[in-house]
């Protein structure tokens, strides 16, 4: 029996908002601390520690002082000069990963409770299920501000719509999107320039990405945790 092995992986980390909502303002959300250590390298060690050969972090707001944080750190660094959304976040790394042939980890910058198990269980069932996509889902009693997850009738996801675009029996979902993917590259970046900004932001939204994918046949494999 031939041994499995895994595709190769590269990560994006999404690290160019402004963190409105946070107190301090003369850093980047990221760079707030939890036990001492910046958010966005938790991000950047875990995808190390699950085997990305490469990892690309996203910068925009005072992205000058994220570049200094991570100095020691084997990352490229791309900007986002206007904030766009985060699908025109995630296109910013194209260049980078141009010769890359893998599959591709996006994660955002500030999520410093995110474990290496979670994530090494989320590259597996993509790996084995051979989808195009698979993320993660949870449930939450207080699920405002969170994207929310639609299903089809069949158990399949349909779509993902923001919170802010929800419509109010959209709102009563309790299955939301945390924002942790793993595409295969090449779908990715095909999709990517594809997104529409007719919403309420005026931006390009990565989660419109699902919505497109199961239009035009794409498998997407969710992975539920508790």
């Amino acid at each position: 029996m031939k041994e499995e092995t895994m595709d190769k992986l590269a990560t994006i980390i999404l690290a160019a908002g402004q963190g409105k909502r946070m107190q301090r303002k003369d850093i980047p959300k990221v760079l707030n601390t939890v036990l001492g250590k910046p958010m966005v390298q938790y991000a950047v060690e875990l995808a190390l520690a699950v085997g990305s050969e490469k990892v690309v972090v996203v910068i925009g707001h005072q992205g000058e002082k994220i570049q200094k944080a991570l100095a020691d750190f084997p990352v490229d660094f791309v900007w986002q000069r206007e904030r766009l959304g985060t699908g025109h976040a995630v296109l910013q790394a194209a260049s980078v990963l141009e010769n890359f042939e893998g599959n591709v980890l996006v994660l955002y910058g500030d999520v410093p409770l995110l474990t290496q198990k979670t994530i090494q269980h989320l590259l597996k069932i993509h790996e084995t299920s051979g989808a195009d996509l698979t993320m993660l889902t949870t449930d939450l009693d207080d699920p405002a501000g969170y994207g929310r997850i639609i299903r089809h009738e069949n158990g399949k996801i349909e779509a993902i719509v923001e919170d802010r675009d929800a419509s109010p029996d959209q709102k009563a979902i309790k299955e939301i999107n945390p924002g942790i993917y793993v595409f295969k590259k090449k779908p990715l970046f095909e999709f990517l320039p594809k997104l529409s900004n007719r919403n309420t932001q005026g931006e390009y939204y990565l989660t419109d990405l699902v919505g497109l994918f199961q239009k035009n046949g794409y498998s997407i494999e969710p992975y539920k945790t508790p």
